[in-house]
């Protein structure tokens, strides 16, 4: 009976370890944002889309958190945000005249809360700089 309970307690062990990755995987991923460039009149086309969403900022929040995701576009007909890999082609057609895509721009990507960061360790480095001319001001 011991040894059944111990199977059990190591399953739900991994089970809860797997959970908590998971959960600060995504935690650490809904940090990115991107930029886009907007293309009226194109559309992506390819083997397979991944994903569908009801908005724009869903379909951008996951497209700017995974590094092989080339864009997305709305689907005028359907209302609904399509996002597309790297290995789909973005094309200019009479068909995708409606159409609204948008490319990621990967130079663009980064962490907001670096750039606050930094910012405020700018803003410490110039404070010193300032307190320290001004005492050598005083001595002179």
């Amino acid at each position: 009976m011991r040894l059944v309970s111990r199977h059990v307690e190591r399953r739900w062990l991994l089970v809860g370890a797997w959970m908590s990755l998971i959960a600060d995987y995504d935690g650490v991923l809904s940090q990115l944002v991107c930029g886009y460039t907007k293309l009226k009149g194109r559309a992506y086309t390819g083997a397979r889309v991944w994903e569908k969403f009801g908005s724009e900022e869903e379909a951008k929040r996951f497209c700017d958190n995974d590094e092989d995701c080339a864009g997305y576009h709305l689907h005028p007909v359907t209302s609904m945000w399509y996002v597309h890999p790297r290995a789909a082609e973005l094309v200019k057609d009479p068909a995708t005249s409606a159409f609204a895509a948008f490319k990621k721009r990967d130079m663009t990507c980064h962490d907001p809360q670096d750039s606050e960061e930094e910012e405020e360790e700018e803003e410490e480095e110039q404070e010193e700089g300032q307190g320290a001319g001004g005492t050598q001001a005083e001595e002179l």
